[in-house]
């Protein structure tokens, strides 16, 4: 007999997702282990960044109509490169994607790009290198589909460390708003003298962060950051009032209704 392509562990994560919502079902998810908790939260922030990438495609297909459009809205685009170097620069260390090098007397490998003092050499396949004399380029606009060609494929290029720095930003973006969110919500419980342990204010508050982190992550693509209300905080991190509102609602329905139980427990 066949068995499930989806382990027993994968179906016991999206039933979380299901469970973080619903905040009767956290009497039992302040029983599991701190590391669990963490390791969900990141494995639903992967996962939120997969379906981001999922729906960026149709986006990232037209990508080359919209830098056409891009490019007619500027009537004057000019460069001057004045670059030299004494030893290669490579991106990055190991199968280098892009080297700059112009030291003509230090032959390099590169995978894709290579940019000299007067040239930039870039492989459109295993078969096919084309040249790029700088120097004729100081007009962007009249060589408009060869550049246009260059940008997208450097785009593409970058677009692995492009989603690494955005995962590695939301993740520490929402640690610090989930513990900050924790400690001040354990401070204030038993001010009020309702008693919630330690380790359940912060495990609930990193299962409460769960709609905040799929409306925010997974709406990327929608540009519906104005929608969102978000606003800069600190160097360049921002946040969206409606999504982080929605998971400050769960966490407190869920502080109510969790720490009655242990406060009726405390009084006895």
């Amino acid at each position: 007999m066949l068995g499930s392509p989806i382990e027993k562990e994968d179906w016991d994560f999206f039933k979380t997702i299901g469970k973080s919502l619903y905040p009767h079902s956290y009497f039992d998810l302040q029983e599991r282990k701190f590391r669990y908790a963490l390791k969900y939260f990141f494995s639903l922030l992967l996962l939120a960044h997969i379906l981001m990438i999922i729906i960026a495609v149709p986006k990232l297909i037209f990508l080359s109509s919209y830098f056409d459009e891009q490019f007619a809205k500027i009537d004057k685009f000019e460069l001057s490169l004045d670059l030299k170097t004494n030893k290669p620069i490579y991106f990055t260390e190991k199968e280098p994607s892009v080297v700059i090098n112009t030291n003509k007397s230090i032959q390099t490998e590169y995978k894709k790009f290579l940019v000299t003092d007067d040239k930039i050499f870039f492989k459109e396949s295993l078969l096919k290198t084309s040249e790029i004399d700088i120097s004729q380029y100081k007009n962007v606009l009249g060589k408009k589909d060869t550049m246009k060609k260059f940008v997208t494929t450097l785009f593409f290029i970058l677009l692995p460390a492009i989603l690494t720095l955005m995962y590695v930003y939301s993740a520490v973006k929402y640690l610090v708003l989930i513990f900050l969110t924790g400690i001040i919500a354990y401070l204030l419980t038993w001010i009020f003298r309702y008693k919630v342990p330690l380790k359940s204010a912060f495990i609930s508050s990193i299962y409460a962060s769960s709609i905040m982190i799929i409306l925010e992550v997974v709406t990327i693509p929608y540009q519906i950051g104005k929608f969102l209300v978000s606003v800069p905080v600190y160097y360049g991190f921002s946040v969206s009032l409606i999504p982080l509102g929605v998971y400050l609602a769960v966490y407190i329905i869920v502080l109510i209704i969790t720490s009655r139980k242990d406060s009726e427990r405390w009084i006895e």
